[in-house]
């Protein structure tokens, strides 16, 4: 008589844990699939232009310690931010442009001219979210 007294017990426990453990792997589904859903393939995150503007009083006090005719300022933002003035600063420590352009030192006078001098150079820096940098080259045409 005790046997059939903890059968059902054990039988109810048995069913229990089934119901939660389905009920469980439902909602690890569920936020699996809307998390899923919410990442999209992409290249990148964000596209920054950094242009070498001439030094000056104001633009260059963050470099006042360093010898340099020029200084790097964000010129441009993709995806465009609508509350960020670019003219006026920097926006947070990962729109730091000297972190991209590490060299800006190294910058000369651009002269004008109607032929190609045959050593126009460009960087890229590859850098994740925190700005910690990945990768920098400095490539010239």
């Amino acid at each position: 008589d005790e046997g059939n007294s903890i059968n059902p017990k054990l039988k109810r426990q048995v069913t229990r844990a089934k119901l939660v453990h389905r009920r469980t792997l439902a909602l690890y589904d569920k936020h699996l699939n809307a998390f899923y859903g919410c990442m999209e393939s992409h290249l990148f995150d964000r596209a920054l232009i950094i242009n070498l503007v001439e030094r000056n009083e104001v633009n260059g006090l963050p470099y006042e310690n360093i010898s340099c005719d020029y200084v790097p300022r964000v010129a441009y933002i993709y995806p465009e931010r609508s509350n960020q003035h670019l003219d006026k600063g920097h926006s947070s420590h990962t729109d730091c442009p000297d972190l991209f352009i590490p060299d800006f030192t190294r910058a000369k006078a651009f002269i004008e001219s109607d032929r190609w001098p045959g050593n126009e150079e460009f960087t890229l820096t590859l850098t994740d979210e925190s700005g910690k940098r990945l990768a920098f080259t400095v490539n010239v045409l």
